[in-house]
C-alpha cells in the first residue's frame, strides 16, 4: 500500500536527489560553502531578491547524515531543499530505503535500517521533533500523513517517540499514521511483539503479527502512551496518558488505562488550538469520520 503510493508519486515527477553529488545542498557539511556563496553574490551585487530568498533557504535548511553506502538510499521530495534534520543509519549489508518527504516537514528524525526495501512515507506540513524509527523487516511499509505533529521544537524533554515496525513476523505488518495526528513525549508504537512466543510441542510461533497498527486521522496521543501491535484506532480519539492500547478503539472515543479501555466522547471535539482554523480543521475531520455519531464502531 505504501509502496504503491510512493511509487506513483515519484511517476509523477517528483524530483529526485542525488546524494552522490559532491554538491548535494541539504549535506550539514556544506552549510559554511553555501554561506560564503550568498555573501560572495551579495558582494557582486546580484539580485536583492534572489540573495534574500537564497538566504531564507540557508536559514532553513535541514541536515541529512547517512551512516552506509549513499547509493542504497533513494530520496524523493517536492522540494529542492529540506528543512528536516534526517538521520539515516544502514545497520546490515543489504539495508536499503526509498523516502519520500513532502513539502515544508521540519523537525529531526533517526531512521534505523536493519533489513532490504523499506519504503518511508512522510507527508506535507508534519512536525517531527524527536522521532526515532526501527525497521526491522524486509519489504517494510511506514506511512506518516500530513500535518503529523510530534513533540515540539521549542520543548528540550529527552523523551522521544519511537516506532519499531516489524520484527518476529512473518506477515510483514504495515504501519499507517493517518492525517493531523498529535503525538506527545514518550510515545512507543510497535507493530510485532520483541520476541517471539512458541508453542513448545507444535513449535509454531504464537504471538505473530496479524496485520499491523493503523492509527486514523485526528488522533491526539498522550504521554509515555504504548501502541501495540494489530491495533486500529479510530479517527478523532485521544488516547489517554500512560495508556497501553492493545485492542482496536472505535472512532470518536477516549481510551485510558493498561490495558486501555475506551468509551464515547460523545459529541466532543479535540482540537489543535482554539483558534477558529483549528476548531474548523475539528470539526471538519469530525463530519467526514463520525457522520454525526457520537462512537463509530470499527
Amino acid at each position: 500500500m505504501v509502496r504503491t503510493v510512493t511509487q506513483q508519486l515519484a511517476q509523477a515527477h517528483i524530483q529526485g536527489f542525488n546524494l552522490q553529488d559532491p554538491g548535494f545542498e541539504i549535506y550539514q557539511r556544506h552549510g559554511l560553502k553555501r554561506l560564503l556563496s550568498i555573501l560572495m553574490e551579495f558582494c557582486k551585487g546580484r539580485q536583492r531578491s534572489r540573495l534574500s530568498q537564497q538566504w531564507h533557504r540557508f536559514r532553513k535548511r535541514g541536515g541529512l547524515w547517512i551512516h552506509g553506502e549513499t547509493q542504497r538510499v533513494t530520496l524523493l521530495s517536492q522540494e529542492q531543499d529540506l528543512s528536516l534534520n534526517l538521520h539515516i543509519n544502514l545497520l546490515k549489508p543489504n539495508s536499503s530505503l526509498t523516502l519520500y518527504i513532502g513539502r515544508g516537514v521540519t523537525g529531526t528524525v533517526y531512521v534505523d535500517v536493519y533489513q532490504a526495501n523499506l519504503t518511508l512515507f512522510i507527508g506535507d506540513g508534519c512536525c517531527l521533533e524527536g522521532l526515532e524509527i526501527a525497521s526491522l523487516q524486509d519489504d517494510d511499509e511506514i506511512l506518516i500523513g500530513n500535518r503529523v505533529q510530534i513533540g515540539h521544537a521549542k520543548r528540550r524533554l529527552q523523551e522521544k517517540v519511537t516506532l519499531f515496525s516489524g520484527g518476529h513476523s512473518a506477515n510483514c505488518p504495515f504501519l499507517i499514521i493517518g492525517d493531523d495526528g498529535l503525538f506527545s513525549y514518550g510515545v512507543t508504537i510497535r507493530t510485532t511483539d520483541a520476541h517471539p512466543i512458541l508453542d513448545r510441542h507444535r513449535q509454531h510461533q504464537v504471538n505473530a503479527s496479524q496485520r499491523g497498527v493503523l492509527i486514523e486521522p485526528h488522533v491526539w496521543v498522550g504521554q509515555n502512551v504504548s501502541i501495540l501491535k494489530d491495533v486500529t484506532v479510530g479517527a478523532c480519539s485521544i488516547i489517554a496518558l500512560g495508556s497501553v492500547v492493545v485492542k482496536d478503539i472505535p472512532r470518536g472515543s477516549l481510551a485510558a488505562g493498561v490495558p486501555a479501555s475506551h468509551r464515547s466522547l460523545k459529541g466532543k471535539l479535540w482540537t489543535h488550538s482554539s483558534s477558529p482554523k483549528g476548531i474548523a480543521r475539528a470539526q471538519a475531520f469530525s463530519d467526514r469520520y463520525l457522520d454525526g455519531q457520537d462512537e463509530v464502531n470499527l
